[in-house]
């Protein structure tokens, strides 16, 4: 997740207008802001540890090969898009934009 700005940092990602999450290679959640785990059933402290497709099963291939390349390449992919399926609430098949570093 990288080092935050501690009096300022936490509460600007927890409070983010947009969905942010921290993956482990595994595509384990490590942390999750609360606009993101809102799109689920799940709390923020339930989503800690699950795996992506665990709380997304409608997550799309090409997004988990997304990451993986991510992790392998060390390289970041900007300004994409997948679908999630019916994973997220309100979300149908909705298209989702997504950058990964």
């Amino acid at each position: 997740m990288g080092e935050r700005n501690a009096s300022r940092g936490p509460t600007l990602y927890r409070h983010a207008a947009i969905g942010l999450c921290c993956l482990d290679t595994e595509l384990r959640f490590l942390d999750i802001n609360e606009w993101l785990a809102g799109r689920s059933d799940l709390s923020v402290e339930e989503h800690l540890g699950k795996a992506v497709e665990d709380v997304w099963p409608g997550v799309a291939s090409e997004f988990k090969n997304a990451l993986h390349q991510v992790i392998a390449t060390g390289e970041p992919l900007k300004d994409r898009q997948t679908a999630f399926g019916s994973g997220l609430q309100s979300a149908g098949d909705a298209l989702y934009d997504y950058s990964a570093t």
